[in-house]
């Protein structure tokens, strides 16, 4: 991050005593932007133009701007962590629960990493031309939901406790 309005501003918030949060559109590093750009589509949640913060690329880069914030505003008490803007493209809110709810998050990368976290297959082969929409009408069926929303909701808290662990470590 370069030195600039935001560090005065955030001097200006210490000197008068009020907290802040840093905020960070994820879309907006210039890394996941050029790799989007140039079609590396496996990084946005299935049927949308949101980040898939479920994508180990992804989050590695998520976790390495919480580093760079962290470091940043290390010496600032008022500091107090990182707001993933919660508004993104298409009105929908990481990881697509706002908005979007259910409704993406189909992909290739999440649909595996749910089968292999939790020993659940899903019954749709890679090569079908309709697997987002076959993928989500068994992944929301009344058997499998529960354990649908409660691996999401598991790997958007483990997310969050990898980035309040980052920006503890900098403390």
């Amino acid at each position: 991050l370069t030195p600039g309005i935001h560090d005065f501003a955030a001097r200006v918030l210490a000197v008068n005593d009020i907290d802040f949060l840093a905020s960070v559109e994820f879309i907006n590093t210039d890394e996941l932007k050029a790799r989007v750009r140039q079609g590396e589509t496996d990084l946005l949640l299935q049927g949308s133009s949101v980040l898939n913060f479920m994508h180990p690329e992804v989050e590695k880069e998520m976790l390495r701007v919480a580093d760079e914030l962290g470091e940043k505003f290390k010496r600032l008490p008022n500091f107090k962590g990182v707001n993933w803007t919660a508004l993104l493209a298409a009105e929908k809110f990481i990881p697509s629960f706002g908005k979007g709810g259910l409704l993406t998050g189909y992909d290739d990368a999440t649909v595996a990493a749910f089968e292999k976290d939790t020993g659940i297959r899903v019954p749709v082969r890679d090569d079908d031309p309709e697997k987002p929409a076959k993928r989500f009408e068994w992944l929301t069926a009344p058997e499998v939901r529960p354990k649908w929303i409660a691996w999401r909701a598991g790997k958007l808290h483990d997310f969050f406790v990898k980035v309040a662990s980052v920006l503890k470590s900098k403390r």
